[in-house]
């Protein structure tokens, strides 16, 4: 194989050189399609930690006011605001691990993998035809 690729290498060059940049385009096609799977999944991720951390927030300051608002008014003691307030957030929070366990990142570059094997099986083919 190698052979043949110095040997075409040598006769055109400039085939060569333009198959070289079309696999630049290729991995770059490639990389940018995983780089924003990527940012999508970690902005995922981002919502999911920060509607767990505020939900959590919401939690620890409901039941801080449903304790003092119990003592003070008997009224306001099953008092739906104190409940739904961190459940607003943590439900988001849970929507967006879900999104975030769904998507999925290809790094392995299927094309470009697929291309080596037609141009490595090309040139061995292209032993005899070029000999």
């Amino acid at each position: 194989m190698m052979k043949t690729l110095v040997h075409l290498a040598l006769r055109r060059p400039e085939l060569v050189s333009e198959h070289a940049q079309a696999y630049a385009c290729l991995v770059q096609t490639e990389a940018q399609a995983a780089a924003r799977e990527l940012q999508t999944r970690w902005a995922w991720f981002s919502v999911c930690v920060a509607g767990g951390v505020v939900a959590a927030i919401l939690a620890g300051v409901s039941a801080m006011l449903w304790v003092v608002a119990s003592e003070s008014e008997p009224a306001l003691v099953g008092h739906w605001v104190f409940w739904i307030a961190p459940v607003v957030p943590a439900v988001l929070s849970a929507l967006a691990g879900w999104k975030f366990a769904r998507c999925a990142v290809s790094v392995d570059f299927p094309l470009t993998r697929e291309q080596l094997a037609l141009d490595a099986r090309w040139l061995d083919n292209g032993k005899e035809s070029l000999s």
